[in-house]
C-alpha cells in the first residue's frame, strides 16, 4: 500500500508522511525542494521499515497534474492507495500588477493542481477496483482480508483483549501483502460479489482488530 504526498519533504507534509509509513505506507514524496526531499527520504527511510520514492516536480505549472499523473502511472507503473494534497504557497502583501505571475503560480498549485489530481487519481482507482470484482479469479488464492468499521459486532471478542486500533489494521494488511502470501482485500460491503469457498482463510478486519473467522 502506498501513499503520494504533495509538498512532503516538510512541515506538515512530511508529519503526513511520517505517520503513514508509521501505519506502514510506502511513500512517493513530491516537491519542488530537491535538497529537502533527499533529506526527508533518509530520514523516513531510517525511522521506518518501508519504502520512500521522491519525486522533484514544479506543482504550480498548469500541467502539473497530468505529469505527475503520467510519471506515476507510466514511468512508474504505480497507482497509490491514498493521496494527500498539501502542497502550498503562500504570500502577504498588497497586490500589485507585478505579482500576477505569482498569484496565477498559487492559484495552480491550490485549485488547478489538487482539483485535476483529485479527478485523475481517483478515477482511475474506481477503474482499478471495479477491474478487480470484474475479474476471473483462477490462481489460488491464500486469503481474502475484509474490513468493515463494524465487524467487532459479529465477532465479538473477549473482553479481555487488549484493544487495536485502526494502526494495527493497516500494518496487519501489508504484513500480509510482504510475508509473500497472497491477499485480496475487500470491503464488507462487497463480499456478496467474491466466491469465498476459494480462499484458504477469510478473515474480518474491524477497528476493534482482526478476527480469523474460517480457516
Amino acid at each position: 500500500m502506498t501513499a503520494l504526498i504533495t509538498g512532503g519533504s516538510s512541515g506538515m507534509g512530511l508529519e503526513y508522511a511520517r505517520q503513514l509509513a508509521a501505519k506502514g505506507y510506502d511513500l512517493i514524496l513530491v516537491s519542488n525542494r530537491e535538497d529537502e526531499l533527499a533529506a526527508a527520504s533518509e530520514e523516513l527511510s531510517k525511522a521506518f521499515p518501508v519504502k520512500v520514492v521522491t519525486h522533484f516536480q514544479d506543482l504550480a505549472l498548469p500541467d502539473a497534474a497530468d505529469r505527475l499523473f503520467d510519471w506515476c502511472t507510466g514511468e512508474m507503473k504505480l497507482l497509490p492507495d491514498i493521496l494527500v494534497n498539501n502542497a502550498g504557497m503562500f504570500f502577504f502583501k498588497e497586490l500589485e500588477a507585478a505579482d500576477l505571475g505569482r498569484v496565477q503560480a498559487m492559484v495552480n498549485l491550490h485549485m488547478v493542481t489538487v482539483t485535476r489530481s483529485c479527478i485523475l487519481f481517483e478515477d482511475a482507482m474506481k477503474k482499478l477496483t471495479d477491474e478487480m470484482f470484474e475479474r476471473e479469479y483462477e490462481d489460488p488464492v491464500d486469503a481474502l482480508i475484509v474490513f468493515d468499521t463494524k465487524v467487532f459486532l459479529h465477532t465479538a471478542p473477549r473482553p479481555d483483549d487488549d484493544p487495536i486500533t485502526d494502526t494495527m489494521i493497516n500494518i496487519f494488511a501489508v504484513n500480509a501483502y510482504k510475508s509473500g502470501a497472497s491477499v485480496d482485500l475487500i470491503y464488507l460491503s462487497d463480499l456478496k460479489k467474491v466466491d469465498i469457498s476459494k480462499y484458504k482463510a477469510v478473515i474480518f478486519a474491524a477497528v476493534r482488530g482482526p478476527q480469523k473467522l474460517m480457516t
